[in-house]
């Protein structure tokens, strides 16, 4: 058994009206988009893509280590990373020791 399909109806005015409001109202945003500048970037090689890598924070906290550190660099590499863009491992915290230097600057934690 097939049902027999509804004849079109006319749209209301209500209808129209509130088209020609939708249409209003999106088309001078649109209008301002596709109408905008396109951003330039100087043509010299350097960041054709945003700066990639890898923070030891979310994964590791204050569980860093040179021999951790060392492994994940080896990762991005090895895993195909590296090729992809990944260029950096970031060490984020906790590999400071707890006193500063005389001069007040951070001095590595030489266990870490």
């Amino acid at each position: 058994m097939s049902i027999p399909p509804r004849p079109a109806r006319p749209l209301s005015s209500l209808s129209t009206a509130f088209a020609l409001l939708l249409l209003l109202v999106l088309a001078p945003p649109l209008l301002v988009l596709s109408a905008a500048p396109r951003a330039h970037a100087l043509e010299n090689g350097l960041a054709r893509t945003p700066p990639m890598g890898w923070n030891d924070w979310n994964a590791f906290g204050c569980n860093v280590s040179e021999a951790l550190v060392e492994q994940t660099a080896d990762y991005l590499v090895s895993s195909g990373l590296k090729d992809a863009g990944y260029a950096y491992v970031n060490i984020d915290d906790c590999w400071m020791s707890s006193a500063r230097n005389s001069a007040g600057q951070l001095v590595p934690d030489p266990a870490k």
